[in-house]
């Protein structure tokens, strides 16, 4: 068995290996990249070159003319539409069966409270010593 250090160290090891490896991979493949768009541009190939059927009939590195985007402001009425919907019926959502409670009151009757009614306090009795 290996000691906890050692799997450490390999496990660092194997870390720092992949990163390089990923590193140069990326690097190989923008180099690749750079140098076929490079070539492909030197070359002069008939199928970079535009001709007089091209859509723009332009060169390609020529400066183009920018066209800036014509904004209109428009102040637009807001119309704010409130509903008010009062629900004064009770609907089930299953169907009650035979012997379930009654319906519900549609407009129960307000209930008013008495109010809390205060009684004297209990005299304390006196006992003579005997």
């Amino acid at each position: 068995m290996t000691s906890t250090r050692t799997r450490d160290l390999y496990r660092v090891a194997v870390a720092a290996v992949t990163g390089i490896t990923a590193a140069a991979t990326v690097t190989a493949s923008g180099w690749v990249a750079g140098t076929l768009t490079s070539t492909s541009n030197a070359s002069g190939s008939p199928a970079a070159a535009p001709g007089p059927n091209d859509a723009s009939g332009a060169l390609p590195n020529a400066p183009r003319k920018r066209v800036k985007p014509k904004v209109t402001v428009r102040h637009r009425k807001v119309v704010t539409r409130v509903r008010t919907v009062y629900v004064d019926q009770y609907v089930p959502v299953a169907p009650a069966p035979a012997a379930a409670a009654p319906a519900p009151v549609r407009n129960p009757a307000p209930v008013h409270h008495a109010a809390p009614v205060s009684h004297p306090a209990p005299q304390p009795t006196t006992t003579s010593g005997s």
